[in-house]
């Protein structure tokens, strides 16, 4: 077990196996009910909460008896001793530069980083209340497949005053095909704080151009490269007319709608709950019909 030695304890980790048979645990006369159970290298690991309880006073290295009560009604004693308080910090702020796809792609929402962009957010240390030199800040996709550790040393990290700091992250730190939500945590040494929500990484393709003929109910062919990471695009914003690109699309042009106006909408596979604004650096219009090109995509049925 690894408890926080705060005055004001709130939720404790238990470690083990099984951990879904605990019903309460009681430390001090303190009572903690069961807050999220989750695997961690092959071992059950067990959030607490103590809700409304007393608080108690602990401190590292004490040695005290917790009381478990579990689900079918039996009861076991567990020897306890109080761990170093876990690093806390509190983010207070958070800025997203779209980065040069930010020309052609107005991503929407305002939590969606590019993976060409650059996040930079402040945190407040809030435990210790001095930020310590040698804490870092790990940052990774929701599901742990891709992370970065941010440090002092290697200036991801920038102080502020001696509470505060700035933090940078560069997508590419992650690697080229992470992407979804990310969530950071302060970490000192074997300490490790709570995972906080950050934003959501997508990938964007590059855009080059987008060839329209004169008629307006003509396709426009829709140029570029790493097309793949677009869901759908379409010419209005409730998608009624739009075009889906498959998967498995390495072509660098696709047939699409033609836009209302100087812009399309497009979802893109990272995130395809998100509608973004899709603004073609290079709008060319001629007499001549492009409807004799094959469409690579071909339009939905919306």
């Amino acid at each position: 077990m690894n408890l926080k030695s705060t005055k004001e304890i709130e939720k404790e980790n238990s470690r083990g196996t099984r951990l879904d048979e605990v019903a309460t645990l009681e430390l001090d006369g303190a009572n903690f009910g069961p807050a999220g159970l989750s695997r961690v290298q092959d071992r059950d690991q067990l959030r607490l909460s103590a809700g409304d309880s007393k608080a108690i006073t602990l401190h590292a290295g004490n040695k005290i008896t917790a009381h478990i009560t579990l689900k079918d009604g039996g009861s076991l004693n567990l020897p306890t001793v109080v761990a170093q308080p876990r690093p806390q910090v509190a983010l207070i702020g958070k800025t997203i530069d779209p980065g040069p796809s930010g020309e052609s792609i107005r991503l929407g929402g305002e939590d969606q980083l590019p993976q060409d962009g650059k996040l930079s957010f402040i945190l407040k240390a809030e435990v210790p209340a001095i930020f310590p030199r040698d804490q870092q800040i790990e940052v990774e996709t929701e599901d742990g497949s891709f992370k970065a550790v941010l440090s002092l040393d290697d200036g991801t990290l920038i102080l502020e005053d001696a509470q505060n700091v700035i933090a940078q992250l560069d997508p590419h730190s992650l690697g080229r095909s992470a992407f979804g939500p990310l969530r950071f945590r302060a970490i000192q040494g074997e300490r490790k704080g709570d995972w906080q929500r950050l934003a959501t990484l997508v990938r964007v393709p590059f855009l080059t151009g987008i060839r329209c003929p004169a008629s307006s109910t003509k396709e426009c062919i829709l140029s570029g490269s790493n097309l793949f990471l677009i869901d759908s695009v379409a010419s209005d914003e409730g998608f009624s007319n739009s075009v889906s690109v498959p998967l498995g699309f390495v072509s660098s042009e696709i047939s699409v709608p033609h836009p209302n106006g100087a812009q399309l909408y497009v979802r893109l596979r990272d995130n395809p709950a998100a509608v973004s604004v899709l603004a073609p650096p290079l709008i060319s219009r001629s007499s001549k019909s492009s409807g004799d090109r094959r469409p690579v995509a071909e339009p939905s049925s919306n």
